[in-house]
């Protein structure tokens, strides 16, 4: 057994180790976020950070604080799994009519080159436009038709969910309290 931590080996081990390493960050498995159990990676940070910063580019004199953006696009990500448990809660059908909505949507405006929008405001293609962007607003439309006789409710609802929920952030530099992402000073 000895003769197996040899330096060479040792070596060898060291390298696929690092490889590994370098390979699960590359391809965005490390998470930034979990949200009552479910976990959100770098990879989909890196999306929505970008997608943040392309619109801001455009749509400012001036652009955003980095620090900034990248807290826009931790609190979308934690707003989009929450209302994930929300919907969980409510009922679980309306992720469905979420989904069937943005078809729906998509399907009624074939002129529209989502593709090409999609690229040019956001920088992400039209899957991740309507994952990150379409999606989380369906799920917010879906939800307030729901609630439609008692939209106190669902404010309510979203209210104590911010305040119980089990979010931890490891995104260096940020971490969640009282109900929101904050930058460490």
């Amino acid at each position: 057994m000895l003769q197996f931590f040899t330096k060479k080996n040792i070596t060898i081990l060291l390298a696929v180790l690092f490889l590994g390493a370098v390979s699960y960050i590359s391809f965005g498995f490390l998470p930034v976020l979990k949200v009552e159990g479910t976990s959100a990676g770098y990879s989909e940070f890196q999306k929505v950070y970008g997608a943040i910063g392309a619109f801001d580019k455009i749509s400012r004199k001036s652009a955003s604080p980095p620090e900034d953006l990248k807290k826009m696009a931790l609190e979308s990500m934690i707003e989009s799994k929450l209302l994930d448990e929300l919907i969980k809660e409510a009922n679980p059908e309306l992720a469905k009519k979420a989904e069937e909505l943005v078809q729906k949507t998509l399907l009624e405006n074939k002129n529209l080159s989502l593709d090409e929008a999609s690229k040019k405001l956001y920088r992400i293609s039209a899957a991740d436009f309507q994952k990150l962007v379409l999606l989380p607003q369906a799920k917010k439309d879906a939800l307030s038709d729901y609630y439609e006789s008692n939209p106190e409710r669902l404010a309510d609802l979203w209210t104590a969910l911010l305040k119980t929920a089990k979010i931890q952030i490891y995104y260096p530099g940020f971490y969640w309290e009282g109900g929101e992402v904050k930058i460490k000073n």
